[in-house]
Protein backbone atom coordinates (compact mmCIF):
# COMPACT_ATOMS: atom_id res chain seq x y z
CA UNK A 1 0.00 0.00 0.00
CA UNK A 2 1.49 3.32 -0.98
CA UNK A 3 1.38 6.06 1.59
CA UNK A 4 1.69 8.84 -0.94
CA UNK A 5 -0.94 11.38 -1.76
CA UNK A 6 -4.34 10.20 -2.90
CA UNK A 7 -6.98 12.13 -4.81
CA UNK A 8 -7.00 15.90 -4.39
CA UNK A 9 -3.43 15.84 -3.06
CA UNK A 10 -4.58 14.51 0.33
CA UNK A 11 -2.59 11.83 2.16
CA UNK A 12 -3.83 8.32 1.50
CA UNK A 13 -4.89 7.83 5.11
CA UNK A 14 -7.18 10.87 4.84
CA UNK A 15 -8.76 9.53 1.64
CA UNK A 16 -9.34 6.17 3.36
CA UNK A 17 -10.91 7.93 6.33
CA UNK A 18 -13.21 9.90 4.02
CA UNK A 19 -14.37 6.65 2.43
CA UNK A 20 -15.73 5.51 5.82
CA UNK A 21 -18.12 8.46 6.10
CA UNK A 22 -21.06 9.28 3.83
CA UNK A 23 -20.80 12.98 4.64
CA UNK A 24 -18.03 14.79 6.45
CA UNK A 25 -15.40 13.28 8.76
CA UNK A 26 -16.09 14.30 12.36
CA UNK A 27 -13.51 16.99 13.20
CA UNK A 28 -12.28 15.24 16.34
CA UNK A 29 -11.66 11.98 14.43
CA UNK A 30 -9.77 13.88 11.73
CA UNK A 31 -7.70 15.70 14.39
CA UNK A 32 -7.00 12.35 16.08
CA UNK A 33 -5.56 10.76 12.93
CA UNK A 34 -3.63 13.92 12.08
CA UNK A 35 -2.05 13.87 15.55
CA UNK A 36 -1.56 10.10 15.27
CA UNK A 37 0.54 10.33 12.13
CA UNK A 38 2.19 13.76 12.51
CA UNK A 39 2.75 14.47 16.21
CA UNK A 40 2.83 11.22 18.17
CA UNK A 41 4.68 8.74 15.95
CA UNK A 42 1.55 6.56 15.73
CA UNK A 43 0.86 6.39 19.47
CA UNK A 44 -2.93 6.15 19.70
CA UNK A 45 -3.17 7.01 23.39
CA UNK A 46 -0.94 10.08 23.03
CA UNK A 47 -2.91 11.25 19.97
CA UNK A 48 -6.22 10.85 21.82
CA UNK A 49 -4.80 12.78 24.75
CA UNK A 50 -3.66 15.62 22.44
CA UNK A 51 -7.06 15.84 20.78
CA UNK A 52 -8.82 15.95 24.14
CA UNK A 53 -10.65 12.64 24.41
CA UNK A 54 -11.94 12.04 27.93
CA UNK A 55 -10.55 8.46 28.08
CA UNK A 56 -7.48 8.46 25.80
CA UNK A 57 -6.21 5.07 27.00
CA UNK A 58 -9.27 3.36 25.53
CA UNK A 59 -10.61 5.77 22.92
CA UNK A 60 -7.34 6.11 20.98
CA UNK A 61 -6.77 2.38 20.49
CA UNK A 62 -10.49 1.91 19.80
CA UNK A 63 -10.29 4.34 16.86
CA UNK A 64 -7.30 2.53 15.36
CA UNK A 65 -9.20 -0.78 15.66
CA UNK A 66 -12.35 0.73 14.16
CA UNK A 67 -10.37 2.00 11.14
CA UNK A 68 -7.48 -0.48 10.73
CA UNK A 69 -6.87 0.47 7.09
CA UNK A 70 -6.53 4.14 8.06
CA UNK A 71 -4.20 3.27 10.96
CA UNK A 72 -2.05 1.11 8.64
CA UNK A 73 -1.84 3.93 6.08
CA UNK A 74 -0.89 6.34 8.88
CA UNK A 75 1.88 4.05 10.10
CA UNK A 76 3.19 3.68 6.56
CA UNK A 77 3.09 7.45 6.04
CA UNK A 78 4.95 7.94 9.30
CA UNK A 79 7.64 5.41 8.33
CA UNK A 80 8.04 7.08 4.95
CA UNK A 81 8.33 10.48 6.62
CA UNK A 82 11.14 9.13 8.81
CA UNK A 83 13.13 8.37 5.68
CA UNK A 84 14.28 4.97 6.93
CA UNK A 85 12.36 1.74 6.57
CA UNK A 86 12.33 -0.86 9.38
CA UNK A 87 14.30 -3.44 7.39
CA UNK A 88 16.99 -0.81 6.71
CA UNK A 89 17.25 -0.11 10.44
CA UNK A 90 17.67 -3.81 11.21
CA UNK A 91 20.37 -4.12 8.54
CA UNK A 92 22.25 -1.11 9.95
CA UNK A 93 21.95 -2.56 13.44
CA UNK A 94 23.42 -5.84 12.16
CA UNK A 95 26.39 -3.92 10.73
CA UNK A 96 27.08 -2.37 14.13
CA UNK A 97 26.76 -5.76 15.86
CA UNK A 98 29.30 -7.30 13.49
CA UNK A 99 31.84 -4.46 13.97
CA UNK A 100 33.91 -5.46 17.04
CA UNK A 101 35.38 -1.95 17.33
CA UNK A 102 32.13 0.03 17.19
CA UNK A 103 31.60 2.10 20.35
CA UNK A 104 27.88 1.22 20.57
CA UNK A 105 28.24 -2.48 19.81
CA UNK A 106 26.83 -3.72 23.13
CA UNK A 107 23.79 -1.44 22.83
CA UNK A 108 23.27 -2.70 19.28
CA UNK A 109 23.51 -6.33 20.41
CA UNK A 110 20.90 -5.75 23.13
CA UNK A 111 18.58 -3.86 20.79
CA UNK A 112 18.97 -6.51 18.09
CA UNK A 113 18.08 -9.22 20.61
CA UNK A 114 14.97 -7.26 21.67
CA UNK A 115 13.91 -6.68 18.06
CA UNK A 116 14.07 -10.41 17.41
CA UNK A 117 12.30 -11.35 20.66
CA UNK A 118 15.35 -12.91 22.29
CA UNK A 119 15.07 -10.87 25.49
CA UNK A 120 12.09 -10.64 27.79
CA UNK A 121 11.57 -8.70 30.96
CA UNK A 122 10.06 -11.72 32.73
CA UNK A 123 11.85 -13.48 35.55
CA UNK A 124 10.97 -17.16 35.69
CA UNK A 125 11.38 -18.85 39.03
CA UNK A 126 10.97 -22.59 39.31
CA UNK A 127 10.93 -24.17 42.74
CA UNK A 128 10.00 -27.34 44.52
CA UNK A 129 7.23 -26.34 46.93
CA UNK A 130 7.67 -29.35 49.21
CA UNK A 131 11.41 -28.74 49.55
CA UNK A 132 10.83 -25.03 50.20
CA UNK A 133 8.23 -25.76 52.92
CA UNK A 134 10.61 -28.26 54.55
CA UNK A 135 13.40 -25.65 54.58
CA UNK A 136 11.06 -23.07 56.11
CA UNK A 137 9.98 -25.54 58.82
CA UNK A 138 13.62 -26.39 59.60
CA UNK A 139 14.56 -22.70 59.86
CA UNK A 140 11.58 -21.98 62.13
CA UNK A 141 12.64 -24.90 64.37
CA UNK A 142 16.23 -23.56 64.50
CA UNK A 143 15.07 -20.05 65.41
CA UNK A 144 12.63 -21.36 68.00
CA UNK A 145 15.34 -23.52 69.58
CA UNK A 146 17.81 -20.60 69.60
CA UNK A 147 15.25 -18.35 71.27
CA UNK A 148 14.45 -21.03 73.85
CA UNK A 149 18.14 -21.36 74.73
CA UNK A 150 18.40 -17.56 75.11
CA UNK A 151 15.38 -17.42 77.39
CA UNK A 152 16.21 -20.64 79.23
CA UNK A 153 12.99 -22.47 78.40
CA UNK A 154 12.81 -26.00 77.07
CA UNK A 155 10.66 -26.37 73.95
CA UNK A 156 9.06 -29.71 73.09
CA UNK A 157 10.23 -31.22 69.80
CA UNK A 158 8.19 -30.35 66.73
CA UNK A 159 6.74 -33.14 64.59
CA UNK A 160 8.99 -34.28 61.77
CA UNK A 161 8.46 -32.64 58.37
CA UNK A 162 6.81 -34.82 55.73
CA UNK A 163 6.87 -34.76 51.96
CA UNK A 164 3.08 -34.34 51.86
CA UNK A 165 1.46 -31.13 50.74
CA UNK A 166 -0.15 -29.25 53.64
CA UNK A 167 -3.85 -30.04 53.91
CA UNK A 168 -3.62 -33.30 51.96
CA UNK A 169 -4.40 -36.60 53.65
CA UNK A 170 -3.49 -40.20 52.94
Amino acid sequence: MSSGNGANGNPQWLELLKSHYAREIPPKVKRFFTAYVVETACDATAAAKLVGYRHPNTQGPKLTKKFPDVADACREAWRDACGVKPDELVMHLAEIVRDPDHKDRMKAIELNAKVHGMLTEKTVIELDRTKLLRQIDERIAQLTQARAVDVGVEIPALPAATDQEPGSST
